[in-house]
């Protein structure tokens, strides 16, 4: 039977266990306001950067609550 590890965060392996939930890495109101400013125009990019998130993640969040991704206006020359 392995040891428990020695430096807390770390698993047996040595490895920090990854973290996948945004909403567990996000308050509520985070998630609203960010979620607020992607339906007014903000990027992913942008409010992944703000966030500390991925792009994925920005976008996926909007998608859980039904919300359609926006598509960029093409350019109609």
């Amino acid at each position: 039977m392995r040891s428990a590890p020695e430096l807390p965060g770390l698993t047996g392996s040595g490895q920090v266990p990854r973290r996948h939930a945004i909403v567990d890495r996000l308050p509520a109101a985070d998630i609203d306001a960010l979620i607020a400013a992607y339906q007014a125009g903000a990027t992913a990019r942008a409010l992944a950067g703000r966030y500390s998130i991925s792009e994925t993640a920005v976008k996926a969040l909007p998608r859980r609550r039904g919300i359609r991704r926006r598509r960029r206006p093409t350019d109609s020359n």
